[in-house]
């Protein structure tokens, strides 16, 4: 819906943002800064974060961290014709004004991941840029980011309650915490239900717990004890680095604990600055899936240390990518790993064919190219000439 109507609506919101900014009421007025930065490096940081929002799908953007319930205009739930128009409306201008608030949301996460924080100006800096006008205070922004403003910036800086878990590192061929080998068509005409591509899958990533973990907060409660092997996943569904949250997650088994009754269980913690957030995913307790269901467990605040292991020793998984609906109009994929006759959905997305009856799924170096024969029946066809862009493509369905 980013078109002309969210223009307009999005020109509204900053109106409002610009008299916040510019201290109306004596509100606080932050900027966005990077250490050793310069007011031309952070123009150029923000048109680059304004495109990646912009061509980003609705569903990559940050959602909001409380629901949103913006109240009706008087009348509109009500009273015939001219209320249903009102209704529409108002449901249009809420749309508009969350797609906005969206945007904002997702320009903001981008450049916090190109290394920028919110500096907040003393009350006397917010007087003084409140008096000027808007090419002073383009002036005075170009003054103030060229200074040096390493002492403030590192005073500002949020210090993490707990340690992050070891990061992430992208390769190609590397998702979800595996690493995918040995990949082939399958040959012949594909039907509903088969394979179109195999291969072999491994974890990249698995580690020793060193120190205990034992939650002690909400009716659900999970413990692990030391030398417990734990595996790193990344599940995060958004096709653009800078628009994906900070923080590794590390999956293992836990002993799951309610109203005095212990069960085996698996569970995710994921690196934030208030601690680590812990979820019940998708999945086998070998390879935590997708954060598809499951549910949350309130964050945990003691320090969690991982002693990482050279090798592992799970073994090949088996790895497939399966047609899962064929029709005249899309073609529904699922990857899914196999281990000891369990498996684990990594995804389920669902691709639109072009104008020639093709489908092009990206893997890395690679890619797949899938044409339809029939209503139920595809080709798939593996060749060498990858752009580099991973899997991250068509809709995300699971």
């Amino acid at each position: 819906m980013r078109g002309k109507a969210a223009a307009l609506a999005g020109a509204c919101v900053l109106a409002i943002a610009a008299s916040s900014a510019a201290g109306a009421g004596g509100e606080p007025i932050s900027i966005m800064v990077k250490p050793g930065g310069s007011y031309d490096a952070r123009i150029a940081d923000t048109a680059r974060c304004q495109k990646i929002v912009h061509e980003a799908d609705d569903a990559d953007l940050p959602q909001p961290e409380v629901p949103i319930n913006y109240a009706m205009p008087n009348g509109a739930a009500g009273g015939g014709a001219p209320a249903v128009a009102g209704a529409a409306i108002a449901f249009l201008i809420i749309g508009l004004i969350e797609e906005n608030e969206a945007a904002g949301r997702g320009e903001e996460l981008c450049m916090h991941n190109l290394g920028y924080r919110k500096l907040h100006l003393t009350p006397d800096e917010t007087k003084a840029y409140a008096r000027l006008g808007l090419r002073e205070k383009h002036d005075w922004e170009r003054k103030f980011l060229d200074s040096d403003l390493g002492d403030r910036i590192k005073a500002a800086t949020v210090v993490p309650v707990v340690p992050r878990l070891p990061d992430y590192q992208d390769a190609p061929r590397r998702t979800g915490g595996l690493q995918l080998d040995e990949l082939a068509a399958v040959a012949g005409d594909v039907h509903e239900g088969q394979n179109l591509l195999t291969g072999t899958a491994r974890r990249v990533r698995t580690a020793v717990l060193v120190t205990p973990i034992e939650t002690k907060d909400g009716a659900v409660r999970v413990a692990a004890d030391p030398g417990t092997v734990f595996h790193q996943v990344d599940y995060r569904r958004q096709a653009d680095p800078e628009l994906r949250l900070d923080g590794a997650t590390w999956c293992g088994p836990v002993r799951q604990l309610s109203n005095g009754l212990s069960a085996k269980d698996f569970y995710c913690f994921t690196g934030r600055d208030n601690g680590y957030e812990v979820f019940r995913p998708s999945g086998q307790p070998w390879l935590a899936g997708p954060y598809s269901g499951g549910f949350s467990l309130p964050v945990y605040a003691e320090p969690i240390t991982l002693q990482e292991r050279a090798q592992d020793d799970l073994g090949p998984l088996e790895f497939a990518i399966r047609a899962d609906e064929i029709t005249a109009r899309h073609l529904r994929l699922s990857a899914v790993v196999a281990h000891s006759g369990k498996h684990v959905v990594l995804w389920v997305r669902q691709f639109a064919w072009d104008k020639a009856g093709k489908a092009v799924l990206p893997l890395w170096d690679q890619k797949l190219t899938l044409t339809r024969l029939s209503d139920k029946a595809v080709k798939a066809e593996l060749t060498n000439d990858g752009d580099g862009h991973d899997w991250r493509a068509g809709e995300l369905l699971f």
